[in-house]
């Protein structure tokens, strides 16, 4: 196989991998920091073969793409430090907090002494620097293999129409992740594992300083948001993608969702227009978001949702301002840009 790298082209042998292939070149390089590759274009792990002719570059951690894969190694990480330590912890990864992944555990205090033996484990197994490898197996495989394990880890891919099933594996611990994964444990070179609130963070590097560990902000908006649709969730039962597939399949249940979420909006936004109200010194509101997020359908439910309150707003919409479409700077790709400054008039 032919295989272009650096400018340089490499006779590469059939199905080997390519962390085996350039094992050279990474070492070279900065070892710890590349992570996986991108092989015509096409993310790859460093254990994926090499079966036809291309391009290729490494990704480094150090980038948005690696910092994904890194930021997915550590949860892997963590999962199996409780799976070690805690084996019968119901946990659950919630959302993003600044540079960190917030998290819970449903039937365990997250007390200093369980932060402390987790951050230990999860240093531990990234010190034995073990495989990580992927198995994939048909339905029917996964199947047979869920009859004898009495567990739900990754155990979703098997209610959905999918050829093949994947888990990852570090020595006796798997678990489903989307995506491409580290090809070992030693690659979490700076983290970190906190206590927070009622849960706990997995904190990583930003790209903009991916040397160091940032202090997180208390982010009491976001967490109060996040939480409030979490209780709404469950009392729905779609707190899980499981339970969200399967009412999605009930008869009614996509048309029950949605007028759920319509009506769960409406109700956001008459807050709002209630808060403005009782503010009573409110001259302009600003609604923030990239293109065709909403900004103008939001802005005129606000606008007559502050009319029921007695107010009268005049409704500024940016899309009335924009310059003539000749005008309109475009990107690197050759598209219009229509969130820069230039594009507005």
């Amino acid at each position: 196989m032919k295989i272009i790298y650096e400018n340089k082209e490499y006779n590469i042998e059939k199905g080997i991998s390519i962390g085996e292939a350039f094992k050279t070149e990474i070492e070279k390089s900065n070892k710890e920091e590349i992570i996986a590759a991108r092989l015509n274009n096409v993310i790859e792990s460093l254990k994926a073969p090499i079966l036809a002719d291309g391009e290729l570059e490494f990704i480094s951690r150090k980038e948005k793409d690696g910092r994904n894969i890194y930021i997915r190694g550590l949860l892997f990480l963590m999962s199996k430090a409780f799976y070690e330590l805690y084996p019968d912890a119901l946990l659950a990864v919630n959302y993003q907090l600044s540079n960190a992944m917030f998290g819970r555990v449903g039937n365990l205090e997250i007390t200093d002494e369980v932060i402390n033996n987790i951050k230990n484990k999860m240093q531990e197994i990234i010190d034995r620097d073990l495989p990580i490898t992927k198995v994939i197996m048909t339905q029917e495989e996964a199947d047979e293999f869920y009859k004898k394990e009495e567990t739900i880890r990754g155990r979703l891919q098997t209610s959905v129409d999918k050829d093949k099933v994947s888990l990852y594996y570090c020595e006796d611990y798997y678990n489903y992740f989307y995506g491409t994964m580290p090809v070992s444990t030693g690659f979490a070179t700076i983290f970190d594992f906190v206590k927070y609130r009622d849960g706990f963070l997995v904190k990583y590097p930003s790209l903009s300083e991916p040397n160091i560990l940032q202090e997180n902000a208390d982010c009491l908006k976001i967490v109060s948001a996040m939480d409030e649709y979490d209780d709404i969730n469950k009392i729905l039962k779609i707190n899980t993608v499981h339970r969200l597939n399967r009412k999605i399949k009930e008869h009614t249940g996509p048309k029950e969702l949605i007028l759920i979420s319509e009506a769960l909006h409406e109700k956001k936004i008459a807050e709002i227009a209630q808060k403005i109200k009782e503010h009573g010194n409110v001259r302009m509101v600003l609604i923030a978001g990239p293109s065709s997020s909403g900004k103008t359908t939001f802005a005129g439910k606000l606008g007559m949702s502050l009319k029921i309150n007695g107010i009268k707003p005049v409704t500024i919409s940016v899309d009335n301002y924009f310059v003539e479409r000749l005008d309109n700077p475009k990107d690197e790709h050759g598209n219009y840009d229509f969130e820069c400054i230039e594009a507005l008039d």
